[in-house]
């Protein structure tokens, strides 16, 4: 039978110095959707993630992919899905909401380097054999990535407007040619979720993009002379489109041509249905190459880097108002995301295409905040921190408190992530932290997963472990209130964490884990009671005040020596760690030693079956 190790030790939840008090608090936290609020995410393009979070934290929602047909169909019948997958792994185990898009009918004989039909079938998707090969594949499609990463906001062929030239007099056959096929696309990749029982994770819709106003643009004259977009709209869940059109009357750091379109498209083609801004964003080309304007761009957001700034400021001066109940969007857009947090090493530094991020890269390149960073950072902290545009709902009074078992290491319980809105997770308080040369937080759960760690406004994150283990002395506040919010996620949503253990060490400072048989801080062990470790390792992380021999090893009660780490030469007076395994030792009382410099420590454990 498997041994299960405990360690007899107790926590401390109230801690009483000199000068202070000193308390800890875990609580379970719930966020739920926020039926008014607006969902702020970025294109992370290309899978970058973690620049979003170390920039502008954790986000709602992530626009991501161009997939497509050809790429993936490597052979009649046969796909590859392993791309796809990742790349929709990759948002939720940063905790955002997938809005994913493949591109399944575009030829170059429309759109010039859009090819998306496998050669080896008929390049149109009016022929019979390729349509029935785009629906097998869609199908395909849709159960691979709810089968892998849970729940997925998807866009049949992204920008249609533009991919198809529907902006174009006389489009409009073109226009009911695909209308048609979306509406029995759409029908197909419903089943498919149908079928896997998982019908309510997949939402669908369209992206539509470019300027409703040009002259001749046959969808400005409304939903009576284009009933294949409504036909559209209706067969889906929301409304999604793109914008980076500026207007010649407007200064080029103006929103107002951003905030006409959405509400153009709002008023005329939504319906009952809510609104997604995909794609919104403003190049800063100007500052590299000052002859390349947005007149050279076809009016498109275009500038210098303090242009970038000024027009996002204008965007977010506007946007709450606008999206109240009574504003002209109606309180209809449930999400805006920008394009891109980071300018796209994936175009040449010539190419204009280059330089939408809000983060840079220099000459040498290093990474640097563009103006607007600060600008969006600000921008979207206070529509987050409005009651009414938060993208969810929390009532930090109504928390579960879970600190005596989470401290003792002998918790078990779950926390839920669904969605990038909706969510469980930790807030752990620690008042009056006491003043220490080093931090270390201690997370235990009982399934492999990532963490998700906010800790005084700085965002940290951990990945495909059980056992979390790290320092975090630059990001603690001494002899001050700390708070720690801690999110687990994995790549399919929803996904249910249990947790067992959360503890923050501050090295040299006995915090919360002591011995019953002494009170000496020479060491720590982890996790505590009841290991949730695999293979019964015990880590054990100590300091020394000088360099000198350090012989750690395990005895049972007789003083006899079971298990033991070779010694150890140490030269740095920070935190050690080591492991010793424990598996092979039979059921009963031991203590772990420690000998430093002719110091001696001692912590009892016990070994159960």
């Amino acid at each position: 039978m498997k041994q299960k190790l405990l360690i007899t030790l107790f926590s401390i939840a109230i801690y009483t110095s000199v000068s202070a008090q000193y308390t800890e608090v875990i609580k379970k936290q719930t966020a739920t959707p926020n039926p008014t609020g607006l969902q702020l995410g970025f294109f992370e393009i290309y899978s970058k993630q973690a620049y979003t979070l170390d920039v502008m934290g954790k986000r709602a929602t992530s626009r991501v992919g161009f997939d497509s047909w050809d790429s993936i169909e490597i052979s009649p019948g046969v796909y590859n899905f392993n791309t796809v997958i990742n790349n929709y792994a990759r948002v939720h185990n940063y905790g955002e909401k997938i809005l994913g898009a493949v591109n399944i009918t575009f030829t170059t004989l429309i759109s010039p380097g859009k090819q998306t039909i496998p050669s080896f079938y008929p390049n149109t998707i009016t022929d019979s054999t390729t349509r029935h090969a785009a629906k097998n594949f869609l199908r395909a499609y849709v159960q691979a990535v709810l089968t892998s990463v849970g729940s997925l906001n998807l866009t049949i062929d992204y920008e249609i407007v533009s991919n198809y030239k529907l902006f174009q007099p006389g489009s409009e056959a073109n226009a009911a040619m695909w209308g048609a096929w979306y509406v029995e696309a759409a029908g197909v990749a419903r089943q498919a979720a149908i079928d896997l029982g998982m019908a309510n994770q997949l939402k669908l819709m369209p992206i539509v993009n470019g300027n409703p106003f040009a002259a001749g643009n046959p969808i400005f004259a409304g939903p009576s002379q284009n009933q294949w977009l409504v036909d559209v709209v209706n067969t889906s869940d929301y409304l999604a489109l793109d914008t980076y059109q500026s207007d010649s009357i407007y200064s080029n750091t103006s929103a107002q041509t951003t905030f006409n379109i959405i509400q153009f498209w709002i008023d005329n083609y939504s319906g009952t249905k809510d609104v997604m801004v995909c794609e919104n964003g403003f190049n800063t080309v100007t500052q590299i190459y000052p002859a390349i304007t947005r007149v050279n761009r076809g009016y498109k957001t275009t500038g210098t880097e303090a242009d970038q700034a000024v027009f996002y400021q204008n965007l977010f001066n506007q946007l709450g108002p606008a999206n109240l109940s009574s504003g002209i969007f109606h309180n209809k857009l449930r999400s805006y995301n920008m394009w891109c947090i980071r300018d796209n090493t994936m175009k040449a530094v010539t190419d204009p295409d280059r330089y939408f991020g809000i983060i840079g890269i220099d000459s040498v390149n290093n990474d640097y905040l563009k103006p607007a960073a600060a600008v969006v950072q600000n921008g979207y902290a206070a529509l987050e921190s409005d009651t009414f545009h938060g993208p969810e709902i929390i009532n930090y009074n109504n928390g579960i408190d879970l600190t005596a078992n989470l401290l003792a290491g002998t918790a078990n319980d779950t926390l839920t992530y669904s969605n990038g809105d909706d969510f469980e997770f930790l807030r752990y308080t620690i008042t009056n932290l006491p003043s220490a040369a080093s931090y270390r937080l201690y997370i235990s759960t009982v399934d492999t997963g990532n963490v998700i760690v906010h800790i005084n406004n700085k965002w940290l994150y951990y990945n495909n472990n059980i056992n979390f283990t790290k320092y975090v002395t630059a990001n603690c506040i001494p002899n001050a209130t700390n708070i720690i919010d801690l999110y687990f996620t994995s790549q399919k949503f929803p996904f249910v964490q249990r947790v067992k253990y959360v503890k923050l060490i501050a090295n040299n400072i006995t915090t919360g884990v002591q011995s019953p048989d002494n009170n000496d801080d020479g060491f720590t062990l982890y996790p505590p009671s009841p290991n949730p470790t695999d293979n019964n390792n015990l880590e054990i992380n100590y300091t020394v005040s000088e360099p000198g021999i350090i012989k750690l090893d395990i005895i049972n009660t007789l003083g006899a020596v079971v298990a033991e780490l070779i010694n150890k030469i140490n030269t740095t007076a920070d935190v050690q760690t080591a492991i010793l395994d424990t598996h092979t030792l039979a059921p009963g009382l031991y203590y772990v030693r420690l000998r430093d410099n002719n110091k001696q420590h001692l912590k009892k454990i016990v070994i159960t079956k």
